[in-house]
């Protein structure tokens, strides 16, 4: 099928450095990203240092709620995203932050997979309502200077923990778009809107998880997610490693929820 032609496809030089990783852990022993100590590129004592969500959150698009009681924070239940359901278990925070900064831009692309993992864990039911894994694309040019899409080393590391394809090329940047870090809510939007097309693949009747890094504003996911539909996708889901809040939000949704 295409989307499985798709994912046979990705990027060679991903794959190089994929591979380089590999043989390097196989000469030196790994190395803890957070603590340094050798045995495990993310440490078992690590991982529970890691800011998991655990307050009440909407059940769609995961924001706080007024009320544990609730199941759609109020913007939701006026008009809810286009996606099916997002889920992102952790804050961006320290140490996660630093560990998705390694992967993102300092070319540690071994990180992915206990990312990954992480990912798994934290939602292991979705497996059995999806079709098929859609990595947030990057535009040809940042991805040529920085070598490597990270939310794609994540979906191939969740593709194969959960033994479905991925459509690396499934959507692709229509246009090149500045950095969405430090736009208000209004500039994301605009910096997005139509700014994804879809590649040389299929998704009539495909349920879809869209899968990024970092969520913060939902601007980009929702104008992936149009495409996706428009495309004729059935549902699309949402997977994000970690959620970034403001310390003001933060802050409010811990006082709301003690």
């Amino acid at each position: 099928m295409t989307y499985i032609r798709q994912a046979i496809s990705a990027s060679w030089r991903s794959y190089i450095q994929q591979a380089a990783n590999s043989l390097a852990r196989l000469i030196l022993p790994p190395t803890c990203a957070v603590c340094k100590q050798a045995g495990d590129l993310l440490c078992s004592d690590c991982r529970s240092t890691l800011p998991r969500i655990t307050v009440a959150l909407c059940t769609r698009c995961g924001r706080s709620l007024a009320s544990q009681a609730d199941a759609y924070c109020q913007r939701c239940a006026r008009q809810p995203l286009l996606l099916q359901q997002l889920r992102t278990p952790f804050f961006f925070e320290e140490p996660l932050s630093g560990i998705i900064h390694q992967l993102k831009y300092n070319g540690f692309f071994a990180l992915a997979e206990p990312i990954a993992e992480l990912m798994v864990d934290a939602w292991p039911e979705i497996v059995d309502n999806i079709d098929l894994l859609v990595p947030i694309p990057l535009h040809e040019k940042r991805q040529k200077k920085r070598g490597y899409n990270q939310a794609a080393l994540l979906a191939h590391h969740l593709g194969q923990q959960w033994n479905l394809p991925v459509a690396e090329n499934g959507l692709r940047r229509s246009r090149h778009t500045p950095p969405q870090v430090g736009l208000s809510l209004a500039e994301r939007q605009r910096n997005v809107t139509g700014a994804f097309v879809v590649g040389d693949c299929s998704f009539d009747g495909q349920r879809v998880l869209l899968l990024d890094d970092v969520f913060t504003t939902g601007s980009t996911l929702t104008a992936a997610t149009q495409t996706l539909l428009e495309a004729g996708a059935k549902f699309v889901w949402g997977y994000c490693a970690a959620r970034a809040m403001r310390y003001q939000d933060r802050a409010e949704l811990l006082t709301t929820i003690s």
